[in-house]
């Protein structure tokens, strides 16, 4: 994909990549940016579990676990092995499971946010780090009322509610050091204030922009329909002109 010549017969390009024709970015499931600030968020005393991490591995000796693995995945896991080790982590799924997951709403998604209400942190971890490759895991952070300590796309900010208001913990400010990582958690889960401060966002009035970077999600268009809306548009252009 990275030949030119060969691109250039395409005239449109449809991927999570914000600088694409066509982004497609990966939030889901849909919920409007209105829906993203008014999502309940239990008081700083009530949250009274730590950090959670919901995960299902696949099996390495399937062809599905193979690829998780040679996309990032074991890299994944190993570092949530080494957080373990300093914070207490609440792990729910199939991977390094540790706490029966209960059943609090007949809807996947809302069960999972309901869970994660009660803790203080997300462990909201990307299989595989790629620019604007922003996957559910933030999102359900964000809308389960917990602050996401996030691991992928350098450019999360860009899919966040607030562009001057932090939202996330990103590992990266920590270059991957678990172990300074889990001590400045353990200093937020510790001072209300400065925890409170990855919420302000729910304060400010939901942006349009917000709302814009929600609509481009596959949960709410299809691909097909995305492309013919861009080819209406830009026809409709060329006629104006």
């Amino acid at each position: 994909m990275e030949d030119e010549s060969y691109i250039s017969k395409f005239d449109y390009s449809l991927s999570y990549g914000l600088d694409t024709s066509i982004p497609m970015v990966t939030v889901s499931p849909h919920f409007t940016a209105q829906e993203y600030h008014d999502a309940k968020v239990l008081p700083f005393s009530e949250k009274d579990g730590f950090a959670a991490f919901i995960s299902n591995c696949q099996d390495s000796r399937s062809w599905f676990g193979w690829f998780n693995e040679a996309t990032g995945a074991e890299k994944r896991l190993a570092m949530m092995k080494e957080l373990a080790k300093h914070i207490p982590v609440h792990s729910y799924g199939s991977c390094m499971n540790n706490r029966h997951e209960p059943k609090l709403s007949d809807i996947r998604a809302t069960n999972k946010q309901m869970i994660l209400r009660r803790y203080k942190f997300y462990l909201s971890f990307e299989n595989k780090i790629v620019d604007d490759y922003v996957s559910e895991k933030v999102f359900d952070g964000l809308l389960g009322g917990t602050l996401p300590v996030y691991r992928g796309a350098e450019s999360v900010d860009k899919f966040m509610p607030s562009r001057t208001t932090p939202a996330v913990v990103k590992i990266s400010d920590f270059g991957d050091d678990m172990k300074a990582l889990s001590e400045y958690l353990l200093k937020l889960a510790n001072d209300e204030q400065e925890y409170n401060k990855f919420f302000q966002w729910k304060t400010e009035e939901s942006s349009d922009r917000f709302q814009s970077m929600l609509d481009m999600s596959a949960y709410k268009f299809t691909s097909l329909c995305r492309i013919c809306q861009k080819v209406f548009e830009d026809q409709m252009n060329l006629m104006i002109r």
